[in-house]
């Protein structure tokens, strides 16, 4: 909610009695929860191996003999130390399965170590940089990814505008910064950004590339909420820079040069690419040379389909010619092929999207590549004034 909507929410639960801070908290909390529809938690139990049966040998004091037997039960892959005499007490240590309560799926695997940071507990956190930030009329969303595996929380920025050489007029661009959480036992917390453009629904996330802050998976949920609340404003710094980033890239012209990179980068095939372009403005991939050393379209020797067909269809009008036609012939214009790419022709499963995978990962790339490219264009346009 944001914090037109928080001020009539406090006004409205104080009024039927919820007049504490802590009652007004627990009450947005939950309303985040039930909007975001992540109002589930994760149990953590010990495992154990299927029925198998084995031989078990032990030491029979009445015949004073070693005898064995066949048993038919799990192996447990946990171990409770320190126990007493009855089983109880102790540290139980081994491999544990994450479980979400709610349907009892499956989501990973941990050790002892590993400490769940449930749902309810992200959510203060995200309800708590709202609370501290009240002139950012800031908003909470969120994306569940397998089932629960991750769940990523969205903290909505102030909409941003990209205006320079482009076609579209009002070309929005929605603005997060993220808390995503994994329940799979695969990474702690951590921020990072997400945007995605209006007017194609082309989303990019960045976490590694910009070095955005984690947040450890320590037990206490207050040095939690402070550490986040102290970072939050060091990745809208971030965030800032980046939607900056893209207003230098919509000043730069595409060019062929450039364009090559980012297919080379991006699709990383096993020989680099040549790219030509046509008469009228598309680029092709050379397949050769005829024999009067004229290049010729096609798929060069040695490659296969499998890969050239991604490239040929980013570089068709239905990829990077419609975003020349919406962004305009610019550097802006190449980066939301890449993400147009992405986000509608690649085969993604679940609302994995661009948030993990080789998506996100392609995304980053043309993002790192492009960038410098751009600041390498604005260096170069400086000296040649001075």
């Amino acid at each position: 909610m944001n914090n037109l909507e928080n001020q009539s929410f406090n006004n409205l639960v104080a009024g039927i009695g919820l007049g504490t801070e802590q009652e007004r908290k627990q009450a947005r909390i939950d309303m985040i929860l039930a909007k975001t529809q992540t109002n589930w938690s994760v149990v953590k139990l010990p495992c154990q191996t299927i029925p198998v049966q084995r031989e078990v040998k032990y030491f029979n004091h009445e015949t004073d003999t070693q005898e064995s037997q066949m048993i038919n039960r799990p192996i447990p892959l946990t171990t409770n130390l320190g126990a007493d005499e009855h089983g109880e007490g102790g540290v139980v240590r081994g491999v544990f399965a994450m479980l979400r309560a709610d349907n009892w799926t499956h989501l990973g695997m941990g050790t002892e170590q590993y400490t769940i940071v449930q749902n309810r507990e992200v959510v203060e956190i995200c309800d708590a940089i709202v609370q501290a930030n009240p002139e950012m009329n800031l908003s909470v969303e969120a994306k569940v990814v397998d089932d629960g595996k991750k769940v990523q929380y969205r903290i909505r920025l102030k909409d941003g505008y990209i205006q320079e050489k482009t076609n579209v007029p009002d070309n929005k661009i929605f603005r997060y910064i993220t808390i995503t959480n994994s329940h799979d036992g695969s990474s702690s917390m951590k921020f990072g950004i997400y945007h995605e453009v209006c007017v194609c629904s082309n989303g990019m996330y960045v976490d590694k590339m910009l070095k955005v802050a984690s947040l450890r998976h320590t037990p206490s949920i207050e040095a939690r909420i402070k550490e986040a609340t102290e970072k939050f404003q060091v990745v809208v710094q971030k965030e800032l820079l980046m939607l900056e980033s893209y207003k230098k890239m919509a000043k730069v012209d595409m060019n062929r040069a450039i364009v090559t990179e980012v297919v080379n980068k991006v699709f990383k095939p096993k020989q680099p690419v040549e790219l030509k372009t046509t008469a009228n403005g598309d680029y092709k991939v050379i397949g050769g040379y005829d024999e009067k050393g004229v290049a010729v379209v096609g798929i060069p020797d040695g490659m296969s389909a499998k890969m050239y067909n991604p490239i040929n269809k980013f570089l068709s009008a239905d990829i990077i010619g419609k975003e020349i036609a919406d962004q305009g012939n610019t550097l802006w214009g190449l980066l939301n092929a890449v993400t147009r790419y992405t986000n509608h022709h690649m085969s993604t499963t679940g609302n994995r999207g661009v948030l993990v995978g080789e998506a996100q990962s392609k995304n980053e790339v043309a993002y790192k590549t492009i960038n410098k490219y751009a600041d390498d264009v604005m260096v170069q346009a400086n000296m040649s004034m001075n």
